[in-house]
């Protein structure tokens, strides 16, 4: 990785780059590098990114369509080998998580 240089740069690298590519916790901008590519197809890019001010994970997508390009993004506290664990595992159930608040009322 290289930090010895600071983005954006120049003024292409700013429209580029810009306020989507800052954490949205501290507002520090990403490099480039500091993505990392989960998946890839020629639908999108499925890439995670932490912050290395303030340690945030933003887990995100990229995805093109005939209109043009979309993205969201979720700012976690996943490391990146918690999404990479967890991204295949079969959702929780509505009884699942039923049964999880009934545990805590008795914890209470």
């Amino acid at each position: 990785m290289n930090n010895n240089r600071q983005y954006p740069k120049t003024p292409k690298e700013k429209r580029v780059y810009g306020s989507f590519f800052q954490c949205p916790f501290c507002r520090v901008s990403y490099t480039p590098d500091q993505f990392d590519v989960l998946e890839s197809s020629a639908r999108g890019v499925l890439y995670v990114v932490e912050c290395l001010k303030c340690h945030h994970t933003l887990f995100g997508s990229f995805f093109f369509t005939d209109e043009g390009m979309s993205s969201i993004g979720m700012l976690t506290d996943f490391t990146k080998e918690d999404i990479l664990k967890f991204r295949h595992k079969a959702p929780i159930s509505a009884d699942e998580l039923l049964l999880l608040y009934e545990q805590w009322q008795k914890v209470k």
